[in-house]
């Protein structure tokens, strides 16, 4: 449901373009590991989870409030406005000519 949403819905026109590590999608990465962050800190702080003693009732808890928060982040990030940030495989580029690996050209 996110992938379509980020990807395929026509509110904005995403492309795909220098995906992470050349594989990872970078939009889609972003909100699902932020939403399932963020629901499992809320979850924990607001003790709806225990004390993490069943690991799987604590995920399927988790996995609700992480459904409606991977979609609410999808939806906010094909929003009009882009960052204007520095780009992730910019860092990555200079971090791995920092340590000396990589290929001819820098990259991974």
């Amino acid at each position: 449901m996110t992938i379509s949403l980020l990807y395929h819905a026509d509110f904005r026109d995403v492309h795909i373009h220098r995906p992470t590590l050349g594989f990872l999608l970078r939009r889609l990465t972003a909100v699902i590991v932020i939403s399932l962050f963020t629901a499992a800190f809320t979850m924990t702080l607001w003790g709806r989870v225990g004390d993490w003693s069943d690991p799987a009732v604590v995920f399927a808890r988790i996995s609700v409030v992480w459904t409606a928060a991977a979609f609410g982040g999808a939806l906010g990030d094909i929003l009009p406005g882009e960052s204007e940030g520095a780009d992730i495989n910019d860092e990555l580029n200079r971090f791995v000519e920092r340590l000396g690996i990589g290929d001819d050209e820098g990259l991974f």
